[in-house]
């Protein structure tokens, strides 16, 4: 479509049709902003209810353990027994195996991505070096050791933990609820507490945590234990190395995964029809020292994360059009750029409304 050369919206000169052309261009992005608006109200309510159906589920889970913790009783400088704290025993070497079942939970337009994990703990702690803190100025009560897991979210558990060792089959593990009376702490693993009653302090370094008494395993000098639980979460699982030595290896049915956190698998297979991962962390990276006291232990900050699995959603169409956007005054100022070397070169004008129809064909695509 072409207009007369007299055409008032005709002009001459190609500076000022290109300094029209760049205002044009500058005007079509009005459309793409409502557009964009439009889009991130729309992800923004399609993140709060994936939100809600993951908190269902049990959410972002993190996982810590086992540990072997165990209170101790101090003399004072003038001779009384009043300090109390809890000695933390770490595995010399552990094993995690998460084989990870994912599916795709929907609630109307929205969906998110929900799973059952199969979680087996192996352990093996070297019992040897609690003999050296039974002098006359320590004791330690041995009877009242209890293994402990953390979970970030116990909402999630799909089934109980179990513990089994070469004497014992099948103990059951239950919400903790010690008296291990400790000093005030922090740990940006779980946040931070004041100093309150132990059982809360225990909770804050650990998360939410499960016990099971461990007083009548303590008679060797070495402790081999394993745990199986399921535990259900959403879109995410972290696993926190809790020996000198992890090996952790994760496996799931959903081809696309994200992995983050602070150690990344060393290998992996990825298919169509799920992966496989798997990290070995050694002592020197792990951070953790065989024993030590929970009113002072830190070594968990540096492992906040641990090794944690995103199960990335490729479908999201909020996701495809936001990047599209980003680039609109691109693509827009590219068209218009080309229709005005046309005008220039074959000396066809085209009329300023024709470029206003043109952006706002490519503002709606």
């Amino acid at each position: 479509m072409s207009l007369p050369q007299n055409d008032k919206y005709n002009f001459k000169s190609p500076g000022l049709k290109l300094i029209l052309v760049c205002a044009l261009v500058l005007i079509m992005t009005i459309p793409t902003l409502f557009v964009f608006l439009i889009v991130y109200d729309r992800s923004g309510r399609a993140n709060s209810v994936s939100y809600e159906i993951a908190f269902a589920a049990g959410g972002f889970q993190k996982i810590i353990g086992p540990v072997l913790a165990i209170p101790i009783t101090s003399k004072d400088p003038e001779g009384i027994w009043s300090k109390q704290d809890t000695i933390l025993l770490f595995a010399n070497t552990g094993e995690i195996i998460a084989d990870i079942d994912v599916s795709t939970k929907k609630k109307s337009l929205y969906t998110v991505q929900v799973y059952e994990s199969d979680l087996s703990f192996k352990a093996e702690f070297d019992l040897r070096a609690l003999s050296t803190f039974n002098n006359e100025n320590n004791k330690t009560s041995l009877e009242q050791a209890q293994i402990l897991i953390g979970v970030s979210d116990l909402r999630g558990a799909l089934s109980d933990a179990s513990l089994s060792t070469d004497g014992v089959q099948g103990q059951i593990f239950t919400p903790f609820a010690g008296d291990f009376l400790i000093q005030s702490i922090s740990d940006p693993v779980f946040g931070t507490m004041s100093s309150a009653n132990s059982s809360k302090n225990i909770q804050n370094r650990f998360g939410q945590v499960i016990s099971t008494p461990a007083g009548n395993l303590l008679q060797q000098e070495r402790l081999k234990i394993t745990v199986n639980f399921k535990l259900g979460g959403a879109k995410q699982i972290s696993i926190i190395p809790f020996a000198k030595s992890t090996k952790i290896k994760i496996a799931s049915n959903w081809p696309h995964p994200g992995f983050s956190g602070n150690f990344l698998p060393d290998n992996k297979q990825i298919t169509d029809t799920g992966f496989v991962s798997s990290r070995t962390i050694p002592t020197l990276a792990s951070g953790l020292p065989s024993m030590a006291f929970l009113s002072t232990f830190d070594g968990f900050s540096r492992n906040s994360e641990g090794m944690s699995v995103t199960f990335v959603d490729l479908s999201t169409p909020y996701q495809f059009v936001s990047r599209s956007l980003k680039y609109a005054l691109l693509f827009i100022g590219l068209v218009f750029l080309t229709f005005f070397l046309f005008e220039i070169t074959g000396r066809q004008p085209v009329h300023a409304a024709q470029y206003i129809l043109i952006g706002l064909a490519q503002s709606v695509f």
